[in-house]
Formats: C-alpha cells, structure tokens, sequence
C-alpha cells in the first residue's frame, strides 16, 4: 500500500512540473483556441449518404443474387419443415 502513496506522489509532482513548463511556454491567452469549425447541414449531409450508401448497396445485392440465381451459382433450396 506504501509504494502505491508513493507512485501517486511521484505522479502527481510529475505532472505539476510538465504544467507549469507547458504554462511557460505558451500564455494564457494563446492556450485556448477557437471554436472549431462546424460544416452546414452536416447532420442532413450525413443522413443523406448514410441512406444513399446503403440503398445503393442494398440494389447490388439484389441483383448480384439474382445472378447467381440466373446463372444456377447458388440457388436457394426449397426446404418444407412443415
């Protein structure tokens, strides 16, 4: 339990020190920047290629299983575990 207070002290006095370095080399008034910038209709943009992605995605699988079908690669059996 000793070494842990221990380790939690160096710790702590490391950190101390890498602040107040990092408070000499650049000011207060430089250490906050701007807010970021925020792109328009982000959220709608998103939405839009989220749908487009997965409509698009959802008609290549479409037809790429109607290939196989056609070309007898895979066909689905016709299984009746009534």
């Amino acid at each position: 339990m000793n070494h842990i207070i221990a380790r939690v002290a160096a710790i702590r006095s490391a950190h101390a020190s890498l602040m107040a370095v990092q408070q000499r080399l650049l000011p207060l008034e430089k250490s906050v920047a701007s807010v970021p910038y925020a792109r328009p209709f982000g959220i709608a943009k998103l939405t839009f290629i989220t749908v487009a992605s997965l409509y698009i995605g959802g008609v290549m699988a479409k037809s790429g299983a109607s290939f196989l079908e056609e070309n007898e690669i895979f066909v689905p059996a016709d299984d009746d575990d009534d």
